[in-house]
């Protein structure tokens, strides 16, 4: 491709200034959006509308089932805490049974 000033040959043999070229280029690649109709945006609406509703409920289900297992926490913490403090008096309480395994034979 031999090139005087900007201009040069082109792929297609033209001879076109490069910003030409990669304009006319930009321009073949425009988006194409198809026009909505209001029934087809009503149904987007209502789908956008029944997927924010199910993760509100899902949101909603995941803080009470956390609310849960706090409660439960606190009733196995409470409950472990007990059972210490049984131990704990047990400890304090004398044995009372001979363990002599000679004289039981």
């Amino acid at each position: 491709m031999s090139l005087i000033g900007s201009r040069g040959l082109m792929e297609d043999g033209s001879a076109r200034s490069r910003s030409e070229h990669f304009r006319s280029r930009r321009s073949r690649k425009t988006h194409r959006f198809r026009p909505r109709t209001s029934g087809s945006l009503q149904e987007i609406a209502r789908r956008f509308e029944e997927t924010v509703r199910g993760r509100e409920a899902a949101e909603a289900n995941r803080l009470a089932t956390e609310v849960e297992r706090a409660k439960l926490e606190k009733e196995i913490a409470d409950l472990r805490a007990e059972v210490a403090a049984i131990k704990a008096a047990n400890m304090k309480v004398a044995d009372a049974h001979d363990y002599n395994e000679a004289q039981t034979a």
